[in-house]
This record gives structure tokens, sequence and C-alpha cells, in this order.
């Protein structure tokens, strides 16, 4: 927007009207959170997915985000499913929601969504959406209580990224044939959520790596599950780097998981 104005104003009453206009004709601070959502596409097929990455300005953003959004893009076109990808929090008060049955938080990082859109994803995944949270996903929208509910934990603090191994022991559809794996990332450390009813599907060895400050002993849980109201919920703390999307043990974990909470699996 360009303002002119034209003459002088020695007067101080006009001089304020002039400072008035001059502050109005100025860039407005963008809105927190996102008002409105156009174009979300019709999707089809038995899985039908939401990945959805958003950052708080000011908060750190994970330089991964583009290679997992290109890895779960590239999977979900091989395996044939729907799928949308957006930053925009508004997706979550559009009807379009309903068609998708399984969302992916992909290290989403601060305060993203307003009241309305915490609602409408409560109500996605109490109503029977799955939801994968991945990474960042934790220490995502820190004041909402359901969300620490429904991820189970909050982020604590983390190692350099460092090759580690991970040990696999519950039972589960997602895991199943998994004992143990190396992978090198960033290993998270945790506040968990108290009276959450989550299983443990895999924990890093701590005497595999240096945790440095961000240790929880012998019990170091990275990827876990469990279900609210009638959804399917799991969150890997796997994916701070670019190149563990490109490992084909971690995008299995992931095709899993996504089919897991959709109930596909």
């Amino acid at each position: 927007m360009v303002c002119n104005v034209f003459g002088r104003f020695p007067h101080p009453v006009l001089a304020t009207a002039l400072i008035l206009l001059l502050s109005a004709c100025s860039d407005k601070t963008p809105q927190k959170y996102d008002s409105q959502i156009r174009d979300v596409p019709s999707v089809t097929g038995e899985t039908r997915v939401l990945i959805f990455s958003k950052t708080e300005a000011g908060k750190y953003r994970h330089q991964s985000i583009p290679a997992g959004r290109l890895a779960l893009q590239q999977l979900a076109e091989q395996r044939e499913w729907g799928y949308f990808s957006t930053e925009n929090g508004a997706i979550f008060e559009h009807e379009g929601l309903q068609q998708f049955n399984v969302l992916i938080l992909l290290s989403p990082a601060g305060d993203v969504l307003n009241e309305a859109q915490q609602q409408g994803l409560r109500a996605f995944v109490e109503q029977g959406g799955g939801l994968v949270g991945i990474h960042a996903a934790a220490e995502a929208e820190p004041q909402w209580d359901w969300y620490l509910k429904a991820l189970g934990a909050t982020y604590a603090g983390h190692s350099k990224v460092l090759p580690a191994t991970i040990h696999f022991s519950a039972p589960h559809p997602v895991t199943d044939g998994f004992q143990s794996l190396s992978l090198t990332d960033e290993w998270w450390a945790f506040t968990m959520t108290p009276d959450t009813d989550i299983q443990v599907l895999a924990t890093v060895d701590e005497k595999s790596y240096d945790p440095g400050t961000a240790t929880m002993g012998e019990s170091h849980p990275v990827i876990w599950a469990h279900q609210m109201g009638a959804g399917r919920i799991l969150y890997t703390a796997l994916g701070h780097t670019d190149e563990i999307y490109f490992n084909p043990e971690f995008l299995l974990l992931l095709e899993r998981a996504i089919l897991w909470s959709s109930d596909n699996l």
C-alpha cells in the first residue's frame, strides 16, 4: 500500500493526525494464526493423508521439513494414497478436513493453532482420525493440555546428531519384525505427560552414543503409541536430519505408522 501525504502540518493536532495516518499506511504485523484456506483438493483412496508442518514465527524451523514432505509425498504416490500438504492451520476448520483419515504432524513447532483450529484437530482424532507425530511435533502447542496428552510427552533437550542403536521390544503391528536398528539422528529427551496410557515401542540405547544432558537412563523412549477416543496416535522422535528420510527402515516404520493409525494395517 502506498500513501501520499501533501502539505505541512505545524499544528500539534494535525501532526498527531499525520503520524496516525502514516502508521495506518505502514505494513501490518502478519496474523499469528491462519484465518482461511482455499483450494483444499478432494483426495481419494483407502488411505488419505494430511501433512501439516507449520512453524510459529520466531521459533526454530527444522530444515528437514522439505525432505520429510518429499519422502511422504513420494510414499503416498507409490502406494496410491490420497494426500495434501499444508502449513495453513485453517485446514482444521475447513470441511475438507473430514475427507482425510490420518494426520501427519511433520515437525510443527510452537503455538500455531487458534482455539477453533485446536478443537477441529481434537474432534478429528477423537472421532477416529489417525495421528502420526514426527520429531518436533513434541514441542508444538505447549500450552494445550489435550495436545500434550495426545503426544504423550514434551521436548526436554537433545543430543548432538550421532549414530545410536534403537531396540524394539513391545509387540506391535508397526514394529513387527524389528529387533534393533542403528540410525544417525538427533536424540531427544522428554518430559512424559502424566496419566497417559502409552505403549513404548522402541527405546534408544544411551550406551551406544553420548546423550550429554539429554539423558533418560535405561528406558529412553523414541517411538510410542496409544489411543484417544476413537483415534490411534503414534509418535516418533526420529526425523531431525534430511538423511533419515532416505533410510528404508525408517520409511517402512513411517508407512506402517500411517497405515496403523488409519486402521488400514
